[in-house]
């Protein structure tokens, strides 16, 4: 008898969650699976009957009827709906389980060797889809520079977490270039759920960030300029206002300024070396 998969969505917006469910289907029907998917629309995410008889399209999944169900619970933007989702999963069904786009039980573990991680010359360039800015540079490949016989998990981590913030602070100082001089900075998104890269990037920046209340930045960017838009609010500026709530502020650690210069220059002058590959 064909196994079946049951998957439990919302609107799939991100390119990363459309590549995961292509990727997902193919592998699947390549090994003779049935998927039965069940996607919950934004019309209905934002209604008061969400949660309620033919609005909440998850209720007509019956898990008893599945070997395996899959979440892409970052997908499902309901606040609180998520955990009542797990929940119900939880109690009626006793098979595997497999949640996309979630910390890791390994997560919290992960953190703290991360920050335990000492100062090193493990650098990671983050060009795995080549670079846009401040180099216009689509051939250009992802490397990692300076491992040795000591390196561990922690050290690549903590490189890659670098390797990203100092990929910005690139564009950062394109911009201080052209007269921009920001004082501060909001961050959002899933990668901020971590708190240490949180405090690397402001040291790296060496400016103050602040966190948003929730990983959905651009979405919820895109709800303002709506709302904007139809009328709700006057100005961007005045929705924000009222709309955006701040989780936390990230000081810059000045005791780290002089190590982070020092190998954002070195990082610098990587690009022109691995460039070579490419030609």
């Amino acid at each position: 008898m064909r196994k079946r998969i049951c998957v439990l969505l919302a609107q799939l917006e991100e390119k990363t969650q459309n590549r995961f469910m292509r990727a997902f289907t193919k592998e699947a029907y390549a090994h003779d699976y049935d998927i039965c998917i069940f996607s919950m629309y934004q019309k209905y995410q934002e209604t008061d009957l969400r949660n309620i008889g033919d609005s909440n399209i998850y209720s007509l999944a019956n898990l008893a009827g599945f070997d395996a169900v899959v979440i892409l619970l970052d997908t499902i933007l309901t606040p609180e709906f998520d955990k009542k989702l797990l929940k119900r999963v939880k109690e009626e069904f006793d098979g595997p389980v497999f949640v996309i786009d979630r910390e890791t039980e390994d997560f919290a573990k992960d953190e703290i060797d991360v920050k335990g991680a000492k100062e090193s010359n493990v650098f990671f360039m983050p060009y795995l889809a080549g670079e846009r800015s401040p180099y216009n540079d689509v051939k250009v490949r992802a490397a990692f520079l300076g491992l040795d016989s000591t390196t561990t998990k922690a050290d690549m981590s903590r490189a890659v977490m670098e390797g990203v913030a100092f990929s910005l602070k690139d564009c950062l100082d394109a911009a201080k270039e052209d007269g921009a001089c920001p004082q501060m900075a909001t961050i959002s998104g899933g990668g901020f759920r971590s708190e240490e890269w949180c405090q690397i990037f402001a040291d790296i920046f060496e400016i103050q960030l602040s966190k948003l209340d929730g990983n959905e930045g651009p979405s919820f960017g895109g709800a303002i300029l709506g709302m904007v838009g139809d009328g709700k609010y006057e100005s961007c500026a005045a929705a924000a206002a009222k709309i955006i709530k701040k989780a936390k502020v990230y000081f810059p650690n000045e005791a780290k300024f002089a190590y982070y210069r020092a190998k954002h220059a070195k990082y610098k002058s990587i690009y022109p070396l691995i460039k070579q590959i490419e030609d």
